[in-house]
């Protein structure tokens, strides 16, 4: 049995989702990261519905703590869900790109390559969740001998052509991810030097990857369907925007937001971001609270955004937290609370946090400055390959504690010269006590400036 049919015992909808994971596990590991994460939380509604349980949390992580409390699982099933959970988490934030390191080039091959492992290592956990669901739900698994099914280079095209040929939102969806991660991938294998063919053909992907994601929200919100029926009273564009699916709508305002197309449409990316975000999509949500916060300033609107019950698992929200209440430009500065949620982000495996953290401990801002802890948080920040914190580390943490040396070997220096003056005022040949003082009163040594000796 493969783990694709193996997916299928559970339900059809778990099994296209799986089927996406393990499509893009290679060309964008991150995606399927994000994609394993929702099935673990699909696994979990599964498992609850199946014991007549109301599920009270609406994060994974209280899903899978009330299953355990409840004893529907046990300690094996529950360490495997919270171990894929955490996988999953690294999947939720890109890290930041740069251009001022020599090797920015070879750091991001390695990040994608950690990327690719933690996205391997979550299928393996995820194949795990499977077996162990079924048996929850009375299903007997056939066989644990589970054939992992390999993605060609072939499959890619297919997605593709399918998206072409078919009339379907979900192709267009898949070829726009497909789109959007080779534009990431060429970007960062000419992070160093990008010429001016090459900075074109970059657009072109992202133009193709919004393509895509546009005709995908608006074929899923069935117009036709809905625009002829008696009882309708809304116009076409309402009907896409109130009822079109909202990952595509999303990933597409992302795009102009960010203007990655090259067109000069931030404003409506703005817009349909909003819509997503006020529909419930938690990772519009946190980014429209960034964007608000960062780009516009709004900080008590980003505030109301931040506090969704939906999006308290979303890494970003718990850094524009710590942000908030250590922005003194905001009434509410509370330092004890700006590093709660900093190490919320933290727990949630987010890289990006453990750069705040440790320039924050570097700088001492919203903690007490400390150079030890701070070098140990963004040590832990490049492991996870986050490319900022490096930076900071090569050319402004180190940098600091190298002036520092300097400054000491300095003083040392100009210390020995002083003692080596000393050494030889120290040779000059002594006044005899009885002799005339040699600051010209006419008084004997003895008698003057010798009196103290």
């Amino acid at each position: 049995m493969t783990d694709v049919e193996l997916s299928r015992q559970i339900n059809d909808v778990i099994a296209k989702d799986y089927l996406e994971a393990v499509e893009f596990i290679e060309v964008n590991p991150r995606h399927s990261l994000v994609i394993f994460r929702d099935i673990l939380s699909y696994l979990c509604d599964e498992i609850a519905t199946f014991n007549n349980l109301n599920l009270l949390g609406n994060t994974l992580e209280k899903k899978i703590k009330q299953l355990f409390f409840d004893q529907i699982i046990d300690l094996n099933f529950n360490n495997i869900l919270n171990n894929a959970r955490q996988l999953g988490n690294t999947g939720a934030h890109k890290i930041y790109i740069g251009r001022e390191l020599e090797d920015e080039k070879e750091f991001c091959r390695i990040y994608k390559e950690t990327q690719l492992e933690s996205a391997r290592n979550a299928r393996n956990l995820i194949v795990d969740a499977f077996i162990n669901t079924l048996n929850c739900l009375n299903k007997k698994v056939l066989t644990t001998n589970i054939d992992y099914v390999v993605i060609a280079e072939q499959e890619y095209k297919q997605i593709f052509y399918d998206a072409i040929i078919y009339p379907s939102n979900k192709a267009k969806l898949k070829a726009g991810v497909l789109y959007e991660s080779m534009a990431e991938n060429e970007f960062q294998k000419n992070i160093l030097y990008t010429t001016e063919e090459q900075l074109l053909h970059i657009q072109n992907l992202y133009q193709n990857a919004a393509s895509c994601y546009q005709a995908a929200f608006k074929m899923s919100a069935e117009v036709d369907r809905k625009i002829k029926h008696p009882s309708n009273s809304r116009s076409i564009d309402e009907i896409i925007l109130q009822d079109c699916d909202l990952e595509p709508l999303y990933r597409y305002s992302k795009i102009l937001c960010q203007k990655k197309d090259g067109s000069n449409q931030e404003e409506l990316g703005l817009k349909y971001l909003k819509i997503a975000s006020d529909r419930k999509h938690p990772d519009a949500t946190a980014y429209y609270a960034a964007y608000l916060y960062e780009v516009l300033k709004d900080y008590n609107q980003a505030f109301e955004y931040m506090n969704k019950t939906y999006v308290q698992e979303v890494p970003l929200v718990h850094r524009l937290f710590c942000h908030y209440y250590s922005n003194k430009e905001v009434d509410s500065v509370n330092y004890e609370l700006a590093l709660q949620h900093i190490n919320i982000a933290i727990d949630l495996n987010c890289s990006d946090a453990l750069f705040v953290l440790g320039e924050a401990y570097h700088i001492g801002s919203f903690v007490e400055k400390n150079d030890t802890l701070a070098e140990t948080f963004l040590k832990r920040a490049i492991e996870k390959g986050n490319l900022q914190a490096r930076k900071y580390y090569l050319f402004t943490f180190q940098k600091g504690t190298q002036k520092i040396a300097k400054e000491i070997s300095s003083f040392f220096k100009e210390l020995s010269k002083q003692i080596s003056v000393d050494n030889k005022n120290s040779n000059i040949p002594k006044i005899e006590r009885n002799s005339i003082c040699t600051c010209g009163s006419g008084k004997k040594y003895k008698k003057c400036c010798g009196q103290s000796n």
